[in-house]
């Protein structure tokens, strides 16, 4: 439980400090934020047969290297059996601050660790690969992994979106 804490209070720390870079930003610059939505399905143990839609955010901080960093806050409308019977409906924030490495003008590749804002308040870590089809417009392929006891404790999915 200690560790657990403790995790999330370095996930908390990083994510404020990110934060304040990125507001001391120019957040006008509009080639920075990426907005998508799309289905994710859960997988583990509670997990409903249907898909739970999507939204989302991203902000990249300025690209070096081939790569940058990026925070991304999203919304996850997400069902779930518990072993008390029924099903639940709760609402999932994730926020996290990620790493995304451009594999070429039209792919990349993200991973990322923060906690759930809403939703339990977890440790979670994700995956993402974007193509981008067209200058603005990407599909992405998604799995996001949290840590709960009694609910599916992972989602995958295909999200569309646009960078402005």
């Amino acid at each position: 439980m200690k560790k657990m804490l403790l995790i999330s209070l370095v996930a908390i720390a990083v994510i404020s400090f990110l934060t304040c870079v990125t507001f001391a930003q120019d957040l006008t610059n509009k080639e920075n934020w990426q907005a998508r939505a799309g289905v994710l399905w859960q997988q583990g143990n509670s997990a409903p047969q249907t898909a739970d839609w999507t939204v989302g955010v991203e902000y990249m901080l300025p690209k070096k290297n081939n790569g940058c960093f990026s925070v991304t806050a999203d919304f996850i409308d997400a069902r779930s059996n518990p072993p008390t019977g029924g099903v639940t409906t709760e609402a999932l924030v994730p926020v996290l601050v990620n790493y995304k490495f451009y594999g070429g003008d039209n792919f990349a590749i993200t991973a990322g660790a923060g906690i759930f804002a809403k939703g339990g308040q977890k440790f979670a870590w994700q995956v993402m690969a974007d193509y981008y089809f067209t200058k603005n417009w990407f599909i992405e392929g998604r799995y996001l992994n949290r840590s709960i006891n009694y609910n599916a404790n992972s989602f995958y999915g295909a999200e569309l979106g646009y960078k402005f």
